[in-house]
């Protein structure tokens, strides 16, 4: 068994799982047309990239590895970057938003669906890569990113199905401030992940 699941698989399988959940959550941020849940999205490309790039650098220096966690923290970056200013034109009320689209059910079900994906993407990243390794570090800083920016998704739906079913005040305030919140959040990332970046010796 264990050679049949070797940190190379796990990394491949992980990166398809990656794949196939920004592609789902690219798709409902169309759909919902949302600017800021698009952006929300990206994190979990970052991920399938970057474990693309764990696979196909598994053996490589100390050194190649510090220049590909550099590449990833840069990246963390320009994310959190965007997802802020766009979070500022939320509560500007600049979005695409249609507030009228997949409330009730449907958007229960798209909150099953993310938690579903990311669950999965943990019990992978958990598994048997080895927890020493720079690249496999950013790939877990990446992926907590991408659980705050999945909260965020969870979130406009969770406002959806409230404003469906009550008349509670203040959702669209929630609304607004909630992603600018948990991208300050975010930020904290980028600037550990530079920290760990100067600090690590090839």
């Amino acid at each position: 068994m264990g050679k049949v699941l070797t940190p190379k698989r796990i990394a491949i399988f992980g990166a398809i799982v990656s794949l196939i959940s920004f592609s789902y959550k690219l798709t409902i941020a169309i759909l919902a047309t949302s600017l800021v849940l698009i952006i929300a999205s990206i994190p979990t490309l970052l991920i399938f990239i970057c474990k693309v790039f764990f696979v196909k650098n598994m053996h490589q220096s100390r050194a190649s590895k510090r220049k590909g966690y550099l590449a990833m923290a840069i990246l963390t970056s320009l994310f959190v970057i965007t997802f802020l200013l766009f979070s500022v034109f939320k509560i500007g009320g600049i979005d695409i938003t249609n507030q009228n689209r997949f409330e009730g059910w449907v958007a229960i079900v798209f909150i099953a669906f993310i938690l579903v994906m990311f669950v999965l993407s943990l019990i992978n990243l958990k598994g048997a890569l080895d927890r020493s390794d720079l690249i496999v570090k950013g790939i877990r800083e990446i992926t907590f990113v991408s659980a705050l920016a999945d909260a965020v998704m969870i979130e406009e739906f969770v406002v959806r199905i409230l404003k469906a079913y009550t008349s509670l005040p203040n959702l669209d305030l929630v609304s607004a401030y909630s992603p600018l919140a948990i991208g300050i959040l975010m930020s904290l990332v980028p600037i550990f992940m530079f920290i760990r970046f100067a600090r690590y010796k090839p």
